[in-house]
């Protein structure tokens, strides 16, 4: 199939590459328009795949956007937004009804819990849980430059309706041997190095946006659990409705309470337990060896195409 694929390509270690990749993993033929500057579809496409940058689809005009959605329909394609992002409950909802991107004929979204909320506005919505790129499913090697106890990776400042973060990134701060990666941390690590981050950290420690409110977290996580697992990470993440159909608690993660400071405190101190012991080295690669299995964008696009 030709794929015609819209998005922000000048970022190695950007969703719209992996996506690619994956799509050309799968034998597809793929066309990739860079976001932020007009843009017409090649001929003999037959799908029209589309990931937003918001600040780089102002670049383009609203005119060249609605163009791009009008062409695909009358070549008879398909237009599909694909975002990792979520919108229902936060304050960027009202981008749904302003943005041109949501005028596309389906929209796939990491958010598992959205669907009614999107058919309540018009869209068809699917499912499409985040995943991590294969090239990067790796056991990094420790380096002293990273090593600590206990690490985070991600933003320190976040949505402010999400006010667990703030609370756990305070209670992790107070913790001797942390250390935070990710906005508003000193640094910030992708693709292959972040490998060797992880193999740096006893035990990673994760989040995702509403955990601590389970009715508006259910099957919506971000890419960390993947990003982590597919890594080797001794992982401590939120237990969140759904995920269990992904990873196993106590198998391949282990689970603790959103807004729960001891239950935090508690899992913390059996994951730093597990990266003590022997059992630590199995641990990782039983993540890493399911994680290749089942979670990666390969498997999420041959999902998607399948289910259009």
């Amino acid at each position: 199939m030709h794929l015609a694929y819209l998005g922000n390509f000048a970022p190695e270690q950007s969703t719209e590459n992996h996506l690619a990749w994956a799509m050309r993993r799968l034998k597809h033929n793929v066309t990739t328009l860079q976001e932020g500057a007009p843009r017409s579809l090649p001929q003999g496409a037959e799908l029209f795949a589309w990931t937003t940058t918001k600040h780089l689809a102002a670049q383009m005009g609203e005119a060249n956007q609605l163009a791009l959605l009008q062409q695909a329909a009358d070549m008879g394609i398909p237009s599909v937004g694909i975002h990792l992002d979520r919108w229902r409950s936060l304050r960027r909802a009202s981008d749904v009804k302003s943005l041109p991107f949501f005028g596309v004929d389906i929209l796939a979204t990491a958010d598992g819990g959205a669907t009614l909320w999107y058919a309540n506005q018009g869209i068809k919505h699917l499912w499409f849980p985040p995943a991590i790129h294969t090239p990067n499913i790796a056991l990094g090697h420790a380096d002293p430059r990273y090593a600590c106890d206990i690490a985070f990776i991600g933003s320190k400042t976040y949505h402010p309706e999400h006010r667990w973060r703030s609370q756990l990134i305070r209670v992790l701060e107070r913790k001797k041997g942390f250390r935070g990666y990710g906005g508003g941390f000193a640094s910030t690590i992708r693709g292959r190095e972040l490998s060797n981050v992880v193999a740096s950290a006893k035990v990673a420690v994760g989040d995702s946006c509403f955990s601590a409110d389970p009715a508006s977290s259910a099957n919506y996580w971000s890419d960390r659990i993947y990003e982590m697992l597919g890594r080797g990470a001794i992982l401590v993440h939120p237990l969140i409705p759904g995920l269990d159909a992904h990873y196993t608690q106590g198998v391949h993660y282990i689970g603790y309470t959103a807004g729960s400071v001891r239950s935090l405190e508690s899992s913390v101190k059996a994951a730093l337990e597990i990266a003590n012991t022997q059992g630590a080295d199995e641990w990782k690669r039983r993540a890493i060896q399911h994680t290749l299995d089942h979670h990666t964008y390969t498997h999420r696009i041959a999902e998607l195409l399948q289910a259009l």
